[in-house]
């Protein structure tokens, strides 16, 4: 019992990091923490305030494109309209499974979910 706790524990610890990794690179970037609570978790916290990530995994691809597809050079930019759909639900949060081959075009899709819906993004690395 104690062993799946402090497994719990140690997960929640790294999804924190890997969550935080974005803000080290931000120019407007937010105060990010992890402070551990009196039961011995941890809370995340952005700008001195409790931060739960209501995210989604978003890579939309048309029909017939594979899990490698580049959506942040898709001609269609799903993410203007997929952007605005998701802050209407609460999502603050995307995690991306890799950049794409563009790095500025990534930067031009992450600045805009967070410029226009304050969207955190969480990126992959394989």
């Amino acid at each position: 019992m104690k062993n799946n706790k402090l497994r719990r524990q140690k997960s929640l610890l790294l999804f924190c990091l890997l969550f935080l990794l974005p803000f080290l690179g931000c120019s407007s970037a937010a105060t990010v923490g992890i402070n551990r609570t009196k039961d011995d978790g941890y809370q995340l916290k952005v700008n001195g305030r409790p931060f739960i990530v209501k995210g989604v995994v978003y890579n939309p691809a048309p029909i017939g494109a594979g899990y490698d597809y580049n959506v942040f050079s898709d001609p269609r930019k799903p993410w203007l309209y997929d952007g605005k759909l998701m802050k209407e639900i609460g999502i603050n949060a995307v995690r991306f499974y890799t950049a794409g081959k563009d790095l500025a075009k990534t930067k031009e899709v992450i600045d805009y979910f967070y410029n226009n819906f304050h969207i955190y993004t969480i990126m992959g690395f394989w």
